[in-house]
């Protein structure tokens, strides 16, 4: 963080948003505006908050300016607009093991999934160490079963409330196999 920031703003956080205020502020329909990972600065969902509404401010103005907004709150993917254009950066998976993943900066139409995510592997090539990449994917496989359930449970609850009784049961059934596979 640059000093210049601590000083005169107390934080980091509040120097972005206050240039972000002035990006939104001076914007017009003639502007090019570029936001990069507004909101990582916070807790995820104020961030994801932020970044949301500022998706949707520039989207529904009247006189909006041509925006490119890179964000990694994959619940930003889904404003249905027939003037947004969803992209992610192309990369070549290796097909063999030890072969090297290969980031190809290049745009392509689309939006990353949840399993394009190389955080490991990126975390691998810098040298961290072995028990901490270790420890750390299997962080990562118990938050993605607990995602994996809590969708269940999201389904079991709409299914509920549309009167879906044999889609609950089932949903039930497929929550109590997780559950238990989680445990043994």
């Amino acid at each position: 963080m640059p000093l210049t920031d601590s000083q005169s703003y107390g934080s980091s956080f509040l120097a972005e948003m206050s240039e972000v205020r002035s990006v939104v502020c001076g914007a017009t329909e003639r502007s090019l505006v570029a936001l990069d990972e507004v909101g990582r600065g916070t807790s995820t969902h104020d961030g994801a908050a932020i970044a949301d509404s500022l998706l949707h401010h520039f989207t529904q103005s009247k006189n909006s300016p041509l925006l490119v907004f890179s964000t990694h709150y994959g619940s930003l993917t889904t404003l249905e607009q027939s003037h947004v254009r969803r992209m992610t950066m192309a990369y070549h998976h290796p097909c063999l093991p030890g072969d090297k993943l290969v980031f190809l900066y290049k745009l392509v139409n689309g939006e990353a999934n949840e399993s394009d995510s190389f955080g490991l592997h990126v975390a691998a090539l810098a040298g961290l160490p072995h028990d901490c990449l270790t420890q750390a994917k299997s962080k990562c496989d118990e938050a993605k079963r607990g995602a994996i359930k809590l969708q269940v449970v999201r389904a079991i609850v709409d299914a509920a409330s549309t009167n879906c009784h044999d889609d609950v049961a089932k949903l039930c059934a497929l929550h109590r196999s997780l559950c238990t596979r989680a445990r043994d």
